[in-house]
């Protein structure tokens, strides 16, 4: 006899989510409420050029240049915000760095912080929008 969670599992729709967010264009990934990283996509490893092992298990501030902005952004997100459009710099395998926007908030059960839901956007390429505070 197969379980609920059996049959949810074989559910054409589950399955093609997983795939969509696994391949999605956009990194994403997640992190547990101690900020290491319990998943990430294709797209975010292949952007930064880690493996999964060179990135799953890791500390989240392993991978932000600035240290005190991962700290600010873990503290919005245990404090239960939202945020949009944060400005970050993510290091790569390689050493360089790649400029991103982080859109992200957790996911909460029981009133606890779970883990995080976050999307970042590779902004590298594009030109510094002047005046805005954006970070350098």
């Amino acid at each position: 006899m197969e379980t609920q969670a059996q049959d949810t599992l074989k559910n054409p729709l589950i399955e093609d989510l997983t795939e969509y967010l696994k391949n999605a264009s956009e990194s994403l990934h997640i992190v547990d409420s101690g900020g290491m990283i319990v998943w990430a996509n294709n797209t975010e490893l292949d952007f930064l050029g880690y493996s999964e092992e060179d990135y799953i298990g890791h500390s989240i501030t392993e991978f932000h240049r600035d240290t005190d902005v991962i700290n600010d952004i873990l503290t919005r997100l245990l404090a239960g915000e939202t945020l949009v459009n944060y400005s970050a710099y993510l290091i790569a395998k390689n050493g360089s760095i790649k400029r991103v926007l982080i859109n992200s908030n957790g996911f909460w059960k029981d009133g606890k912080f779970i883990h995080t839901r976050c999307f970042s956007r590779d902004i590298t390429e594009l030109p510094m929008p002047e005046g805005t505070g954006y970070l350098t």
